[in-house]
């Protein structure tokens, strides 16, 4: 926990530097258009989200099934399972009251794919499980990206079913990480997972996300992997983001520990 705590302090302190580096032109521009899409929106009305109400902890939160499971357009899209699984830990953890609150504080495109319901076999746009995991972040996090981590070892505790590595079970963890790749290809289309190195007790992958960065699935990716290591044995799990291409780096590297 201490570990992951500094290493979570690095990257909010990455943003902040990055953030206070923005130049007035753009820092300007970024305002105006806040202030235009604010007019917009007073212009119309908000749309008032109305979630479904949330199912026993033993199952999902989730409106009624659609007969055959969606698919959304695009490059990028995340299997439903996954926000399901961190609906179910805010509603675990937090509540219902809680659970409602963040729904209601999604907007546009991102509330409407919550509204309509969503099953474990859809498919949600990759950039709508970011935005609800930066709403549960926002709502009832601390602003440390803390809340993001959990949100990750959530998705990976839904995820363990499609975790199958036979073999013996000291080598557990090492064959997990292997096999992680094609598990993080049926759970996110459109992004990828490469093995640069393996041994024993040690590893270091990357990930490609192909389109825009996202800090938010960078950082839940770090619950993630570390959620599913331990769930295959490993202690004492350091899982390191020593490089990100939403913090201007070039590519968006992890480097995982284990005993």
């Amino acid at each position: 926990e201490d570990l992951c705590t500094l290493d979570l302090l690095r990257i909010r302190a990455r943003v902040t530097a990055q953030q206070r580096a923005m130049s007035v032109v753009v820092a300007d521009q970024i305002l105006a258009l806040r202030r235009r899409a604010r007019r917009e929106r007073e212009g119309r009305g908000r749309p008032v989200v109305a979630p479904e109400p949330v199912a026993a902890a033993d199952s999902p939160p989730r409106a009624s099934a659609p007969p055959t499971a969606r698919r959304v357009p695009g490059t990028r899209g995340v299997l439903g399972s996954v926000p399901l699984s961190v609906l179910r830990f805010v509603a675990q953890r937090y509540g219902e009251r809680a659970l409602r609150s963040v729904l209601q504080s999604l907007r546009g495109p991102t509330a409407r794919v919550f509204a309509s319901g969503v099953g474990a076999e859809d498919e949600v746009p990759y950039e709508a499980l970011n935005a609800l995991v930066a709403a549960v972040d926002r709502a009832l996090g601390a602003d440390d990206l803390h809340l993001v981590v959990q949100c990750g070892k959530a998705g990976a505790e839904g995820a363990f079913e499609r975790m199958q590595v036979p073999g013996a079970p000291g080598s557990a963890p090492e064959r997990l990480l292997r096999a992680m790749p094609g598990v993080l290809a049926e759970l996110v289309r459109g992004v990828s997972l490469r093995t640069l190195t393996l041994g024993r007790g040690h590893a270091r992958v990357e990930l490609d996300e192909r389109g825009e960065s996202s800090l938010t699935f960078c950082v839940f990716l770090i619950g993630f992997l570390d959620r599913s290591l331990e769930r295959f044995g490993a202690r004492d799990i350091e899982v390191s983001m020593i490089t990100s291409r939403a913090l201007g780096d070039d590519d968006c590297v992890f480097e995982i520990s284990w005993i």
